[in-house]
């Protein structure tokens, strides 16, 4: 009997923690790059998954993930902001411009304009 009344309340917890996906387009809500799961996507970006890269290798991962937005509402300083606000509550370090280091892994951004977009490059590699 004891078991069975568990099994209940984890269910109610569960239940009562799930959110239906239609609450994930909330701007408030996060969102990450696909094959960088541990790094925000800046808020209205929209991953470009064709553009991006994965690697798994014994030293470590290379991924270059890449996302758009329109150019109008984003410059690249708002996203160097972005990062240099976020990315520290991550574990990330400042290690240069427009680079950060976490661990064993070394992390650079770079943007560029393309088509009224302001295209986002992100590269993990090993450091």
């Amino acid at each position: 009997m004891r078991i069975i009344f568990s099994l209940i309340v984890v269910l109610a917890a569960f239940i009562a923690g799930f959110q239906p996906a239609a609450a994930a387009d909330d701007a408030s809500v996060p969102s990450f790059f696909h094959d960088l799961s541990d790094i925000p996507l800046p808020p209205g970006f929209a991953e470009l998954p064709d553009e991006s890269l994965s690697f798994d290798k014994p030293e470590g991962r290379i991924v270059e993930a890449v996302a758009a937005a329109p150019a109008v509402d984003y410059t690249p300083a708002s996203i160097r902001l972005f990062y240099s606000q976020t990315l520290p509550s991550l574990g990330w370090k400042a290690a240069g411009n427009d680079s950060y280091a976490r661990q064993d892994e070394s992390l650079h951004l770079a943007t560029e304009s393309r088509e009224n977009s302001l295209i986002l490059r992100l590269r993990v590699m090993p450091r």
